[in-house]
């Protein structure tokens, strides 16, 4: 196991500010315990055992409730590739030693968020790795997806953004779910996507946009309203005397 160190951003870090001190806890515990691409066995029982090993007051529900507190905040993301429940640190730049991590990759859906570079405070704290060779790098960078199906990039990155300022996960259960409620509300997914951007919400029901009706139909039934009642013009005159000359 590497030795790891914590870098003084995590004192005015944002996110950690958030957690529970329990959290916080687990969060720290979590740095020394991935593998050297930051990831690790989701799994509460997991967790416990690795994490908690002899903390008796800790619990594998406590660490399920845990986890999803460090979903919340934006430090990790959870999922799950060919049946197999891993977690990512959402801010990694260590330099690997090993060629290959024994947990998947996250799904490119799950976006990870780093904090801007030239931001005052950092979200969330950078950690260094001391290998043998004694090698410490930093790297910051920013990884840009391509859009789901159906939704411009335009729209898309427009989102992406929305949620890096909230500091939202973006995972494929967070946009199934976007797209289920745009589904009863009779909307597209993009149309629910450039919604949330608009709004700044960090969710999406249909009945919250019950009530909106769209430009064509309110247009429609404007003009319904205005030819209510109304009937054809009477023929003039001249017409009428045509027809009786015919």
């Amino acid at each position: 196991m590497p030795t790891r160190y914590l870098k003084p951003g995590v004192r005015d870090s944002e996110a950690i500010d958030r957690l529970s001190p329990l959290a916080e806890n687990l969060f720290y515990r979590l740095l020394v315990t991935v593998d050297d691409y930051g990831r690790y066995d989701s799994r509460p029982a997991m967790i416990k055992a690795s994490c908690y090993p002899i903390k008796e007051s800790v619990s594998i529900n406590k660490c399920k409730d845990l986890i999803e507190e460090l979903v919340r905040c934006g430090l990790i993301c959870i999922y799950q590739v060919d049946g197999k429940n891993a977690l990512q640190m959402l801010k990694w730049d260590n330099v690997p030693r090993q060629k290959e991590s024994k947990y998947p990759a996250m799904p490119h859906t799950c976006i990870q968020l780093y904090a801007d570079a030239n931001a005052s405070h950092t979200n969330v704290p950078l950690t260094e790795t001391e290998t043998e060779t004694e090698t410490k790098t930093e790297t910051k960078t920013k990884t840009k997806t391509g859009a789901p199906e159906g939704v411009s990039q335009e729209v898309w990155d427009s989102f992406v953004e929305q949620r890096r300022v909230a500091r939202a996960v973006i995972s494929d259960t967070v946009i199934n779910q976007i797209r289920k409620e745009a589904d009863k509300a009779g909307w597209s997914l993009e149309q629910a996507l450039s919604e949330i951007s608009a709004r700044g919400w960090r969710g999406f029901k249909a009945s919250w946009v019950a009530d909106k009706v769209s430009n064509a139909e309110r247009l429609s039934n404007t003009m319904a309203n205005l030819t209510n009642g109304l009937t054809a013009p009477k023929k003039q005159f001249w017409q009428i005397e045509e027809k009786k000359n015919g």
